[in-house]
């Protein structure tokens, strides 16, 4: 029978939702959907969770005729599913629902110190900005606020009343005569600190995992303005869209410095590669990897849906893990969440910093260890800025 998601006497709701989510596979997409309907917030989550787990591309109709549905926190949750499809019909829809856009404050640029399970991705393809954003806050985390500056400047230097601007790297084109010359460059992008939100006053897009804070989420405003040129304070769903697919590599690149480099992950010296940009089991450096486009692209058509691993997705990678004589990368889904299970291991990573030791569980907010050998399999490439 559909599940209810609603306690019967004597078994509570949690008892519920683990029996759920156990048999996740029994129910179809439509019957989760309308359990979740109607829960409280927290069971709303979990049932959403597990939708977004068991959803595919059959499931997509189904979700996009549920975005005009009535209440605004299942469909902030719908939003954030489609999201993972990257198909033509999935983007048509989420533009349509977001043409216009209402902007708020949702909090303080910082609340906690940034770190890499801070950034997460929202209802855009931008999981290449993503990435980056928490490669470069693990390794580098001054470096977000060093090239952030808040301010509330009026008048001709600030036309448009913005309140924070971004250092963002790249090159500058110079035309001369019959050639052009590059030269490194940084940018300076000012914007308006209101963000995108939905009915419901919640996040459309990019969010920090920490409840009031708000750097992802500038940053990835920021980098809509500047490469499509929109509008600083309140940009257009449109130039948005500017930011569904990219390098990120480049990424890197453009909010730390340095070059992009790029190498294949089935190469023999990946391994070696990665342990070279790290210090103790952390990376030190950052590093974003990529999976191929699809289970066909890649070369031993790999079951990407058997792995819970991505298709066509960038992920952080963190550092490494050697136990048990094996050895794992450790990885980070910019979704927060939907970590591998395929040949990982689980535990208390630990990572020695100069005030002791900085431990995660793993599997767990989108970071897990998988083991290189699968590493080299599913994933494509991996690369960083220096």
């Amino acid at each position: 029978m559909p599940p209810s998601g609603k306690s019967t006497p004597g078994v509570s709701k949690s008892a519920v939702l683990e029996i759920i989510t156990a048999q996740k596979q029994r129910f179809s997409v439509r019957e989760l959907l309308q359990a979740a309907y109607a829960q409280e917030a927290n069971e709303k989550a979990a049932l959403f969770r597990l939708v977004g787990e068991v959803a595919d591309q059959q499931a997509v109709p189904e979700l996009i005729g549920r975005l005009q549905g009535k209440d605004p926190i299942s469909r902030v949750h719908i939003i954030n599913i489609l999201a993972r499809f990257n198909t033509r019909e999935v983007q048509t829809a989420l533009q349509a629902l977001l043409s216009d856009l209402d902007f708020g404050m949702h909090g303080e640029f910082f609340v906690d110190g940034p770190t890499a399970t801070s950034p997460v991705q929202g209802a855009l393809g931008d999981c290449w900005l993503i990435a980056a954003m928490a490669s470069v806050a693990w390794t580098h985390s001054q470096l977000i606020s060093e090239r952030t500056r808040r301010e509330n400047l009026v008048g001709a230097v600030d036309p448009g009343n913005a309140d924070l601007y971004f250092e963002l790297t790249d090159v500058l084109t110079i035309p001369v005569l019959f050639f052009t010359i590059t030269i490194p460059f940084v940018f300076q992008q000012w914007i308006g600190e209101r963000l995108p939100q939905s009915t419901g006053g919640g996040a459309i897009y990019a969010r920090s995992s920490v409840p009031g804070e708000n750097w992802p989420a500038e940053i990835e405003k920021a980098v809509a303005v500047w490469r499509s040129g929109g509008n600083a304070d309140y940009p257009r769903s449109s130039d948005y869209a500017h930011l569904n697919g990219g390098d990120p590599a480049w990424a890197v690149h453009v909010l730390k410095g340095g070059q992009p480099w790029y190498h294949w992950a089935d190469a023999d010296d990946t391994w070696s590669t990665i342990r070279s940009h790290c210090s103790g089991q952390r990376t030190s450096d950052p590093l974003v990897a990529w999976t191929w486009g699809s289970s066909d692209d890649s070369p031993n058509k790999v079951d990407y849906g058997g792995a819970n691993i991505v298709a066509n997705h960038a992920y952080s990678i963190l550092g490494t893990w050697e136990t048990n004589n094996r050895q794992y990368v450790v990885l980070r889904n910019p979704w927060g969440w939907y970590e591998a299970t395929l040949n990982t291991h689980a535990g208390t990573w630990a990572t020695p910093e100069s005030w002791g030791n900085a431990n995660l569980t793993l599997p767990g907010d989108g970071v897990f260890a998988l083991e290189i050998h699968t590493f080299r399999e599913y994933y494509m490439g991996f690369g960083g800025a220096s």
